[in-house]
């Protein structure tokens, strides 16, 4: 859709403000879904989904304009695999990809695991927990706000080093609380954030 209706230049900058609000997704999910469990039942959590599910669905099937223009080729299923394929035989779109698959993947095993910590290890209810992750969500947004600022001065490449150098210090971090820190909220929470702000950094890049 951005690349029907957005200029080349400016998709950069665009991806920033959506990916903001991407980004208070998986923060407002837990905080709903903790307060779906405590007023209906844990069940109650994937009516819910599926309702939603269905409400966009159909607001996407009769709500949601073509952007494409008028008499643009449309591509063949073939046409698309070819393209796919030629793309990740690309060394630099290949790198490219790695570093956004680094920050995604560490953000879902991030999500996957720290619903047990948080309320197994450390006391949290649920819905509790949701509301910790607001403080992860400041953090890439801040990130993602700062890339567009340097991705329209500078390019693309610099936050992309950034964000590697953000992973790597979130990852020393990790070492150095598992090693020499007492588990507790803020020993996870600092290091994740650093991680969490060089993903807000790549997303737009």
């Amino acid at each position: 859709v951005l690349t029907d209706t957005v200029d080349r230049a400016e998709i950069a900058a665009v991806l920033a403000y959506v990916v903001t609000v991407v980004a208070l997704v998986p923060a407002l999910a837990p905080i709903l879904g903790g307060y779906l469990a405590l007023w209906v039942s844990w069940s109650g959590i994937f009516v819910a989904v599926a309702l939603y599910g269905a409400a966009v669905w159909l607001l996407t099937l009769f709500r949601m304009p073509e952007t494409l223009e008028d008499g643009a080729p449309h591509q063949s299923f073939r046409q698309v695999a070819a393209n796919y394929l030629t793309m990740l035989r690309n060394g630099r779109y290949s790198a490219y990809l790695m570093v956004y698959g680094i920050a995604f993947g560490g953000l879902l095993g991030y999500y996957a695991t720290t619903p047990y910590l948080f309320t197994r290890e450390l006391g949290y209810t649920s819905y509790q927990y949701g509301y910790l992750l607001i403080f992860n969500v400041v953090f890439y947004i801040a990130g993602a706000q700062v890339s567009r600022r340097i991705v329209r001065r500078l390019g693309t490449d610099r936050p992309i080093l950034l964000a590697i150098s953000a992973y790597a210090v979130s990852t020393f971090a990790f070492f150095i609380v598992e090693l020499f820190v007492d588990l507790d909220t803020f020993s996870v929470l600092l290091p994740i954030s650093v991680f969490i702000f060089g993903a807000g950094l790549v997303s737009p890049a």
